[in-house]
């Protein structure tokens, strides 16, 4: 999921602001909308997207997630998160298991027959836009982990629990305690009371890929002390697009704020960068 950026109860800039900002600092005129861009509006645009792209690069702390999925009877593969980019920790499972990483060579060597294996996962490969599972999981380990709702969609174990009408899914008023929507399972046994359900995630940590920006009123996918940082990028790039002979003050300015933002140096008051686009050096 994209990140959402909210300061002191409102939203901060949109897709549409972050390009007037810029157009606003050339002395240019602002844009109503997004839509059939004219060219220069095309090469702001894009100036967005490949500036998002270089902040993730430091892989700060917004380019990580935690991602899950539920274990399934005798299924051995699952679907990475489509904005998934590469593995940083896992795969965790309750109340204590771990798998380790293989090449998908070294899976297959471990047993090339591993679809009739079950039990709990020790080792898993990432092949093929998915995490492939040795062993499998049996009867035992997959089971009272996924439910199916009183809507009719699926429901996994996110905190064991004993089975009341309090955390029924969904008409329980807790049962968003215990219970997470699952979009990835179509089917399921249907929830009963009196039933011990145990925590069904096998969880991971990951690095992801930004969720670009392009419409209006999308937001950037940065948390909001990275947003200066990427007006910066806009602004210098925009600025030898532009041919103005002081561009490289405004790459002045997005360095020093990368560099921050990256804290391989102290902060600073970033009003004291303005200088450098106005020329104005004593």
């Amino acid at each position: 999921m994209p990140i959402v950026v909210v300061a002191g109860g409102e939203i901060l800039e949109t897709h549409l602001d972050l390009v007037n900002n810029v157009l606003d600092e050339f002395g240019e005129n602002p844009e109503t909308t997004l839509a059939s861009p004219e060219q220069h509006i095309r090469n702001l645009m894009w100036f967005a997207k490949i500036t998002v792209d270089q902040i993730y690069k430091m892989r700060g702390p917004w380019s990580q997630q935690t991602g899950w999925f539920a274990p399934v009877l005798a299924q051995q593969a699952y679907d990475l998160p489509s904005n998934f980019r590469y593995l940083v920790d896992g795969l965790f499972y309750a109340p204590s298991g771990k798998a380790d990483e293989r090449t998908i060579e070294e899976l297959y060597g471990y047993d090339p027959g591993r679809a009739a294996y079950e039990g709990q996962p020790s080792y898993f490969a990432i092949w093929d836009n998915q995490f492939n599972l040795l062993e499998s999981p049996d009867s035992s380990w997959a089971a009272n982990k996924s439910v199916l709702g009183t809507d009719a969609n699926v429901y996994t174990c996110i905190k064991d629990h004993t089975a009341t009408a309090s955390n029924c899914p969904i008409t329980g008023a807790d049962y968003a305690t215990y219970w997470a929507l699952d979009t990835d399972l179509t089917t399921a046994a249907a929830w009963a009371l009196g039933t011990e359900y145990v925590d069904g995630r096998v969880t991971y940590l990951y690095r992801r890929k930004p969720t670009h920006m392009a419409n209006d009123s999308d937001y950037p996918d940065l948390p909001d002390y990275a947003i200066e940082c990427l007006k910066a990028g806009m602004k210098a790039k925009y600025a030898k697009y532009r041919e103005r002979d002081d561009y490289m003050d405004f790459y002045g300015e997005y360095k020093a704020l990368y560099r921050e933002l990256r804290g391989e140096r102290p902060s600073k008051n970033r009003r004291g960068f303005s200088w450098m686009r106005r020329g104005r050096r004593s």
